[in-house]
């Protein structure tokens, strides 16, 4: 009578091997990069016990806050994400954190090339990406030579 008939669906637990194996690439992506992931995991130790340790020793102004509390610490969590996910195989996925990471360094070398009796920066950073080739390139200028525009 028209009515509609319940089809019961089976959906297998395990990934397909031939299309996903996530095992097996973890396997491979940890004993090829494993000598970088170690560095990293040393960076991110290194840095977790260095934030603490530089706030103490700091002035404790708002400046040294926002360059040891906030941008070095930004630095440090994304080393720490970049190492996880290279050891998970996510090589592609950790190039997010890696800009972050990235953009943090460049706020961090700013607010550290700012002289600190003018309160004035001395340095301006020109960011590019070259679309075609996947790289990113900075330059630091000092305020005071003139940049021609081509």
């Amino acid at each position: 009578m028209g009515g509609i008939e319940e089809v019961e669906m089976i959906i297998p637990e395990d990934p397909h091997k031939g299309l996903l194996d996530d095992e097996g690439a973890t396997a491979i992506a940890s004993e090829q990069l494993k000598p970088w992931t170690n560095l990293l995991r040393d960076l991110a130790n290194y840095g977790s016990n260095l934030i603490p340790r530089a706030y103490s020793s700091s002035g404790k102004e708002l400046g040294d806050a926002v360059v040891i509390g906030i941008l070095f610490r930004q630095v440090v969590a994304m080393i720490d994400a970049i190492e996880i996910l290279l050891c998970r195989s996510a090589v592609h996925a950790a190039s997010l954190q890696l800009r972050a990471m990235f953009e943090a360094s460049v706020y961090l070398e700013w607010m550290l090339a700012v002289d600190r009796g003018k309160k004035r920066p001395t340095t301006t950073f020109t960011i590019c990406y070259d679309f075609d080739f996947g790289q990113c390139a900075y330059n630091p200028v000092p305020l005071n030579q003139r940049v021609s525009r081509a």
